[in-house]
């Protein structure tokens, strides 16, 4: 463990540096002819390197303020202080340069606490990561800015008719279903008004009552009358009808014999109502 940290924490020499990371930042400049980043670019990308460093958001309470001249860009008390052209006599760090560099110190003394050395191998690897990926994602061309879409400017009247138009839609489809309920309940109405002129009164259900499903009824009148008997007629095994009735019983009735197939049903209570027909 000690070698290991002896071999993390040893500086890493300027020609590594100048061979994988000032290499890359030399082709930004050549290739973005030297275009500075913006301030809301800078924030963006602050942004994105904690989190691709980190794993996680950028914490709520961080302050961005925009700086020029000599100062240098850092977070201080939560506020970051962005210069994005700065410009020194003893630093030739300015625009991407000095923006990524800068990150990238700040977010290793997040990552690495007090364990944190300064361009130790874990700076360079980090700083190394950092700007590669804003090469690859071509920051330095304007990739991170928005574009905004064109704001079409639409005539206030114009969208009142359109307004209007879908308002008389809405409310004529109401006004068809009011009519349909308006015919449904009317010929409700007349039913209940003609059952009292006529002095029908509905008896009220016991507790408990049960209304009788006719596969019941049938079941029961089949007990009471064992002379008729039921056959499917379906080739289909799912299905149960269509159903005739049969009736040794009633054989030969009228001096003919009796047909299944002209008692043919397709429903329960044309099975009961064939039944009852013949018993009375």
């Amino acid at each position: 463990m000690k070698n290991l940290k002896k071999i993390i924490n040893k500086k890493v020499d300027p020609e590594d540096y100048e061979k994988f990371v000032n290499s890359i930042h030399r082709k930004m400049k050549e290739e973005s002819d030297g275009r500075l980043p913006t301030f809301k670019e800078c924030v963006t990308a602050i942004k994105r390197f904690y989190r691709l460093e980190m794993g996680k958001v950028l914490p709520k309470g961080y302050k961005f303020q925009e700086t020029s001249g000599n100062r240098h860009t850092w977070c201080r008390n939560g506020v970051w202080k962005i210069n994005t052209n700065r410009k020194s006599d003893y630093s030739s760090f300015s625009g991407w340069e000095d923006i990524i560099h800068s990150a990238c110190h700040w977010i290793e003394y997040r990552k690495y606490g007090s364990d944190a050395k300064i361009h130790n191998l874990n700076s360079f690897r980090m700083e190394k990561r950092f700007v590669e990926h804003a090469y690859e994602n071509k920051w330095h061309l304007g990739s991170l800015v928005k574009q905004t879409k064109p704001k079409i400017e639409i005539s206030k009247d114009a969208q009142m008719i359109d307004r209007l138009k879908k308002n008389i839609s809405s409310w004529e489809t109401k006004m068809k279903r009011a009519e349909t309920y308006i015919k449904k309940y009317s010929k409700k109405l007349k039913y209940y008004e003609k059952k009292v002129a006529e002095g029908v009164v509905a008896k009220p259900r016991p507790k408990g009552y049960k209304i009788e499903s006719y596969k019941k009824k049938v079941e029961s009148l089949l007990k009471q009358y064992p002379g008729f008997s039921l056959r499917e007629d379906c080739a289909c095994e799912d299905k149960i009808f269509p159903i005739q009735v049969y009736s040794d019983e009633l054989d030969n009735i009228d001096g003919e014999e009796w047909c299944g197939a002209d008692h043919e049903c397709h429903t329960w209570k044309q099975v009961y109502n064939e039944i009852v027909a013949y018993i009375k």
